[in-house]
């Protein structure tokens, strides 16, 4: 309410300055310490912000309701917004499908081969995204790290691309309204967006990873025991698999190594 300053000596600011002020404020520093006068002090997390103004009254007064969660459910809210792989993992189903059933429901039913490649390439970017799932899912049940994952959101990736073309090609064909392969291209990105998503939560439950570059020429072996110490042994098989076009008889010098970051020892 009013135009008194912030802080002392500050200019005067209007009221909706002011409840710009604290919506980032309460951005900025979502949890804390709150002060009830009648339930005392608690650890609590902001969760909303709502404001409503009558125009007469606007100028100078924003009403102003702020809700927090007391921080039991604010782990929780957290746990929430970083859905697991399983969670991922559906949502790139749901994404995929949609792409396949809407190419083949819109242009299957034309006999014209530039309408069937739209058709197939949404198929291959459905295979593509089926693939990542699946191996993404395995992957959750073991420990290890697996690169491939990598290549296969490249693969994704590029499927997408064939089936942008493809869109393209059949809305140049038909000379329909570009604006109709909007929601064709959006569940497309949708699809690739799910899996980039799937492989961050992932990586998010495995070992994480760093390069290290040979300060000379060496031995797997060697390296990994500089690396690992007494584990070196144990890491062997992992390292081979995170670089498999490494030299295992001599790694020359200055050679990017991916490894697992070493756990340190009780």
């Amino acid at each position: 309410m009013g135009e008194a300053p912030l802080t002392a000596g500050g200019p005067p600011i209007s009221a909706g300055a002011r409840y710009q002020a604290l919506f980032n404020a309460q951005r900025s520093q979502p949890r804390g310490l709150l002060v009830d006068p009648r339930l005392g002090r608690w650890q609590v997390a902001w969760s909303s912000i709502r404001a409503s103004e009558e125009p007469q009254r606007a100028v100078d007064s924003i009403e102003i309701t702020l809700v927090f969660r007391e921080d039991q459910i604010d782990q929780a809210l957290a746990i929430e917004n970083q859905p697991t792989p399983q969670a991922r993992a559906n949502e790139a189903v749901s994404a995929y499908s949609i792409v396949v059933a809407a190419s083949v429901a819109g242009f299957t039913i034309f006999p014209v081969p530039l309408f069937k490649k739209m058709a197939d390439t949404a198929q291959g970017l459905g295979d593509a995204a089926a693939a990542l799932v699946n191996a993404a899912l395995t992957l959750v049940q073991n420990k290890g790290v697996d690169p491939s994952l990598r290549s296969m959101l490249e693969n994704v990736q590029r499927a997408r691309l064939d089936y942008f073309a493809a869109v393209d090609a059949a809305l140049t064909y038909s000379q329909t309204d570009p604006v109709s392969a909007v929601e064709y291209k959006h569940a497309a990105y949708m699809t690739e967006a799910a899996c980039v998503e799937l492989l961050i939560s992932i990586e998010q439950l495995k070992p994480q990873l760093f390069d290290y570059v040979t300060p000379s020429a060496m031995s797997l072996i060697a390296l990994l025991q500089l690396v690992y110490g007494q584990d070196a042994q144990s890491h062997r098989e992992e390292a081979l698999r995170l670089n498999p076009f490494l030299p295992t008889v001599t790694i020359p010098a200055g050679t990017t190594v991916r490894l697992v970051a070493p756990t340190p020892r009780q």
